[in-house]
């Protein structure tokens, strides 16, 4: 974010999903009607970087909640890309149960470390 001379910020938005961002703006300004009731991983991570990115938990906290309860019987049972997506999702949105369970599944079917694919996960959780 960058501040101008007049008191304006502006917020640049390179390189970003453009459908998660424009979800994480109507989120942000309260325009309700807009935001998706249901969404899938992939969306729910890239909402998750994003939430990460711009440091907005609370903004977006009712609507992820509603999104992770939609996805919850799609919960992995192995070590695969989506555990690592739910893994993001669910340490940014603190969703405890679900990331309890993602990473009980990693600690115990892991081989070595994990990928983060690009992910804002803390080294803690991986080191772990």
């Amino acid at each position: 974010m960058a501040s101008s001379i007049d008191g304006s910020r502006r917020m640049y938005a390179d390189n970003w999903d453009p459908q998660a961002f424009l979800i994480l703006m109507h989120v942000i300004h309260g325009r309700h009607r807009q935001v998706p009731s249901v969404i899938d991983l992939e969306l729910l991570a890239k909402i998750a970087v994003l939430v990460d990115h711009y440091e907005c938990h609370e903004a977006v906290a009712v609507s992820a909640e509603l999104w992770l309860q939609g996805l919850r019987g799609q919960l992995p049972a192995q070590t695969n890309r989506d555990l690592i997506l739910w893994l993001c999702a669910s340490w940014t949105f603190a969703d405890a149960d679900v990331f309890a369970w993602v990473t009980s599944i990693a600690l115990w079917q892991s081989q070595g470390p994990l990928p983060t694919l690009g992910l804002p996960i803390p080294e803690t959780i991986l080191g772990t």
